[in-house]
């Protein structure tokens, strides 16, 4: 009989109909309710919205349980997370960095490399070549400065470097980051000591861009050679990637590729400018073949749109009784439903 007392003592009674046990709490306000129809309404009675308020103050530590304390908790994540997300709108509203001053570097630095023949593509900004690119125009030295990537595929590395003049010779280049004992290139000589044991026979590769998938070719590059001229008439996508090979690797991974030796990278250069400038009479000869046929088709249904206007005059004229004294046969033809019989004459 005591416990039956005391589970009446904490039964709690709904408080709108007050008949049944309350099974639900509104967040909100905290009233108890029973069932759905019950908390419909609550909601309506009271025009509670059933969301419980973010910033409600706590006057006294006894207020501050742990379950407000988890509240405030997701509400500083929930902040954080969208000043995260306006932060990276915001990046691809104006630019990589925040900064419309990339673009203007990105356009001068394409324009630029035109004049020296190289055929320069820039990325979408979504992209990691794209955001990883540091290469500039400098226009007071009237320099390249390129980022350049160097791989090492035998040995699994890469190396990224910055500021790299475009005047500078690419043999000279790799001897001193890689090949020539210093202090600061330690670290890639132990890690490409594959390569320094065989120096004397390394050479250098740059992958042939916009080639069928299918058929992947490489630039065997002459490294005695400035990098600016070495990427003249070449496409580079962001920056210039070249590929350090020893003469095994070409017979197991690259094996697939066709290799163009220096002697023939300007007929090939060549060939390429041909096959466009091919393309693009053809297509001049298409617009003007458009241009010729329109009007000999469309005289045709100009003749026959006028026959029928004629024919129809002629019929209304010999029945009088089919015209009015405002209507006249010259008005007649002149409000003829033509789009109506172009559909149908087509």
């Amino acid at each position: 009989d005591d416990d039956d007392g005391d589970d009446e003592k904490k039964r709690v009674v709904c408080e709108i109909c007050e008949i049944e046990t309350a099974k639900y709490k509104c967040p909100a306000c905290e009233q108890r309710t029973c069932s759905v129809a019950c908390v419909k309404a609550h909601k309506k009675a009271t025009q509670c919205t059933g969301v419980r308020p973010r910033t409600i103050m706590s006057h006294s530590r006894k207020d501050l349980t742990e379950d407000k304390l988890w509240q405030d908790f997701c509400l500083l994540e929930e902040a954080c997370r969208k000043v995260g997300t306006a932060k990276r709108a915001t990046n691809l509203d104006r630019g990589e960095f925040g900064t419309p001053n990339k673009k203007k570097k990105e356009t001068r630095l394409a324009n630029e490399a035109k004049k020296q023949g190289i055929n320069l593509r820039t990325l979408p900004t979504s992209f990691k070549r794209y955001k990883n690119n540091s290469s500039y125009f400098d226009t007071k030295r009237k320099v390249f400065y390129w980022r350049v990537d160097i791989v090492f595929a035998e040995a699994g590395v890469s190396f990224a470097f910055n500021r790299v003049k475009g005047t500078s010779v690419l043999k000279d280049f790799l001897d001193l980051k890689f090949f020539v004992r210093t202090l600061d290139n330690a670290d890639q000589r132990h890690r490409i000591d594959i390569y320094f044991k065989q120096k004397e026979k390394l050479e250098v590769f740059m992958k042939i861009l916009g080639e069928r998938a299918d058929q992947p070719r490489l630039y065997r590059l002459d490294c005695t050679k400035q990098i600016n001229e070495i990427l003249h008439g070449k496409i580079v996508d962001e920056y210039p990637e070249f590929i350090v090979a020893l003469p095994s690797e070409l017979k197991t991974r690259y094996h697939d590729y066709s290799i163009v030796e220096p002697d023939n990278i300007e007929n090939l250069l060549m060939e390429k400018m041909d096959v466009e400038t091919t393309h693009h009479h053809r297509r001049q000869q298409q617009v003007q073949t458009a241009h010729q046929v329109e009007p000999q088709l469309q005289q045709p249904l100009q003749q026959e749109r006028v026959q029928h206007q004629q024919q129809l005059v002629q019929q209304i004229s010999r029945e009088p009784s089919l015209a009015t004294p405002s209507i006249t046969t010259s008005s007649i033809a002149n409000n003829l439903p033509i789009n109506n019989y172009d559909q149908q004459s087509k």
